[in-house]
């Protein structure tokens, strides 16, 4: 029940914050459009934080195929990484 209870609020804040941003800022310029996508960014990241679940399933646990990552250095993650290095990614 409090889960659902903060879910609505979230909702009603997100309707409430809309409206505040439609009523002083106008809908016009990219004042508006940034500080929408901001918001709302913000409010789907509570939702969702809300939601999240512990991933305790037994999905989650490491297979025998990938122990020791022989699978993923086939594959070529090691060229990957360095590609990332290469491009900046890290930074």
């Amino acid at each position: 029940m409090r889960k659902i209870s903060i879910l609505s609020l979230i909702i009603f804040i997100t309707i409430g914050l809309t409206y505040w941003l439609i009523y002083y800022v106008g809908m016009q310029g990219f004042l508006f459009a940034w500080s929408l996508n901001l918001m709302l960014m913000a409010c789907v990241l509570a939702f969702t934080e809300t939601l999240k679940s512990q991933a305790t399933s037994t999905y989650y646990n490491q297979k025998k195929w990938e122990r020791n990552g022989k699978m993923y250095e086939f594959l070529g993650i090691n060229f990957f990484r360095k590609l990332l290095v290469w491009i900046g990614w890290e930074r």
